[in-house]
């Protein structure tokens, strides 16, 4: 008889309860900014939980531990600029984009790390090197033409140099998207993984739109958070099958030794 997956169920729940927050926002429009606090900064602090618990878990000297590491530095960046975006919700820009935009190189890194480890041939045929390098540079040259770097000489320099480092920063995740999308076309891809991808893909869209709609975005409530939360939610659960994956090898290779005793 399969378990059911207590985790799984939480999950969804508590994204539908999110999203029906959203759509009915019950009580006062304080509580409404409570509550959306509360999960902005509540769901990157359980994600950095899990993290830090994992590597530890792993080791950092393992591919899977050092992949762990640096998305838990990643999310706690993005931990620490959601607090800071709290406190300086009337800026521009402020040190919440520093630590944002500190995010996406260690996201980057982390993914090219579990990329490896699912893949460990990917990095050593040349021919496929040089295939995914060219779609790299094809998509690249595809985002900068719908989202190129652009110098608004009406705001400040700070300004125009933060936006132009969003722009950097999202094609931080297209390139290992690129290479997670091949990982997962060879079949070679964990489900832990993909979801991890999705949840990238998710931050890309919400990123993208609020570049483009940046004073839509500071008027209010904008049903676009929702795509950052799932991000999290995905990524909760990837981590939450690492740990169940290698509590299972772990079993097997016990189940193995008891059998030679």
């Amino acid at each position: 008889m399969k378990r059911i997956d207590w985790v799984l169920i939480l999950l969804i729940l508590g994204f539908v309860a999110i999203v029906l927050m959203y759509i009915f926002e019950p009580g006062a429009e304080t509580v409404f900014d409570m509550f959306t606090y509360i999960v902005t900064i509540g769901l990157p602090l359980i994600t950095v939980a899990l993290g830090v618990y994992l590597a530890k878990v792993f080791g950092t000297r393992s591919l899977q531990g050092k992949a762990i590491l640096f998305l838990t530095i990643g999310f706690f960046c993005w931990t620490v600029g959601e607090i800071l975006w709290i406190i300086y919700e009337e800026a521009v820009v402020s040190f919440a984009d520093v630590a944002y935009l500190l995010t996406y190189p260690f996201l980057m890194i982390g993914i090219f790390y579990g990329i490896k480890m699912s893949t460990p041939d990917i990095f050593k045929n040349k021919k496929r090197i040089i295939f995914l390098v060219l779609i790299t540079i094809a998509a690249v040259g595809v985002y900068l033409y719908f989202f190129p770097f652009a110098w608004d000489l009406e705001v400040s320099f700070i300004e125009n140099l933060v936006t132009s480092g969003y722009v950097i920063a999202d094609l931080l995740l297209i390139i290992p998207l690129i290479f997670l999308s091949y990982s997962l076309i060879s079949g070679k891809l964990s489900l832990g993984w993909i979801l991890i991808g999705l949840g990238i893909i998710s931050t890309l869209i919400a990123d993208l739109w609020y570049v483009q709609n940046y004073e839509i975005y500071a008027l209010g409530k904008q049903y676009i958070d929702l795509l950052w939360y799932l991000m999290f939610f995905l990524v909760i659960y990837a981590l939450v099958y690492f740990k169940r994956v290698q509590r299972q090898i772990k079993e097997k290779v016990m189940e193995v030794k008891e059998k030679e005793i």
